[in-house]
This record gives C-alpha cells, structure tokens and sequence, in this order.
C-alpha cells in the first residue's frame, strides 16, 4: 500500500512538473501581431514581454533581410546598431528592478521606430550584390 501511494504521488509531481513547464512557454504572439488580451492581465511583465517580443521580432526582421538580400550591409548594421541601443535603454531603466510605465512607453516608441526603419530599408530597392556562387552578403 506504501509503494503504490508513493508511486501516485511521484506521478502526479511528474505531471505537475511537465504541464508547469508547458503552460509556462505561452507564445503572446498569434500570427506576430501583439495581441493586447494576453497582455492586459499580466501588468509590468506583461510590458516586459512585449519589449522582449518586439525586439526579438526586429531582430528576426533584420535577419530575415539580411537573408534576402534585401538590407545591404550598412543598413543591416545600422538597423542592428539602433536595435543594441534600444536594448542597453531597457537594461539601464531595468537597473531599480523594474519599468515604470514611461519607461515602457519610451522603448516601445523606440522599438516602433526601429520597426519602420527596417520595413523602409527593406522596401527601398537596395539590394547587397550577390557574390559569383549566387549568394548574398555571405563571406566564406
């Protein structure tokens, strides 16, 4: 009786453990557009989330036009330059341990300004020169 009460019991830490990991890794995005339900309940670390979800989507953007051929290099460094700034920004602020809500604002309206940028960069028919072998910006 002792052994299967302890074999229930590590099971149900087992599963508790698992689906604690799983609900934990919730995506907020749906389709890469902010969705403002996922984050209305989640007050200060819900902004932290969307700063995080903002850059990791304009370091995507960047790589992706980097990719394609779409960024040049000057511009893809330029992009990734202004995209370190804004995350050095959000380091200095998080220094007292959090964000107060112009804080917040200050690098979100950051973080969209970068996210033109790179759309206008990438829609300005610049394109990196592509090497004898077909390939863009690559160097080996």
């Amino acid at each position: 009786m002792k052994k299967l009460s302890a074999i229930i019991v590590l099971a149900l830490f087992s599963v508790g453990t698992v689906s604690a990991q799983y609900y934990g890794s919730v995506d907020y995005r749906k389709d890469k557009v902010y969705n403002s339900k996922a984050y209305a309940s989640g007050g200060e670390r819900g902004a932290i989330s969307k700063i995080n979800v903002l850059q990791k989507e304009a370091r995507e953007k960047i790589a992706s036009g980097i990719v394609n051929g779409s960024l040049t290099a000057n511009e893809a460094s330029r992009l990734l330059e202004m995209a370190e700034r804004i995350e050095l920004k959000e380091n200095r602020f998080m220094r007292n341990g959090r964000l107060t809500r112009n804080e917040v604002n200050e690098i979100e309206s950051d973080l969209y300004k970068l996210n033109k940028m790179i759309v206008r960069n990438k829609k300005d028919n610049e394109f990196a020169p592509i090497d004898t072998r077909g390939q863009r910006n690559r160097r080996y």
